[in-house]
């Protein structure tokens, strides 16, 4: 139950992350000709949410294989 509670968690935030980076990237798209120092923070913003969804994506990941079933006989299923 840990398993899935930790990936949905991660998925998520790095859903949350992902539309974040894409609203700031629309930003500097309008700003890039206007305001260039604004553009700059608008895509920095951007880049570290996608940075912030790549790592959750990755947690999710470890966290799923780390928290597999093993097969064998260590396994508590196996009998």
């Amino acid at each position: 139950m840990l398993r899935y509670g930790a990936v949905v968690l991660s998925g998520i935030i790095a859903g949350s992350k992902v539309v974040g980076a894409y609203e700031a990237w629309e930003q500097w798209r309008l700003w890039r000709n206007h305001d260039p120092s604004g553009a700059e923070a608008a895509l920095t913003f951007a880049e570290v949410d996608l940075a912030i969804a790549a790592l959750c994506v990755m947690t999710a990941g470890l966290i799923w294989w780390l928290l597999r079933t093993r097969s064998g006989r260590d396994s508590p299923h196996s009998s």
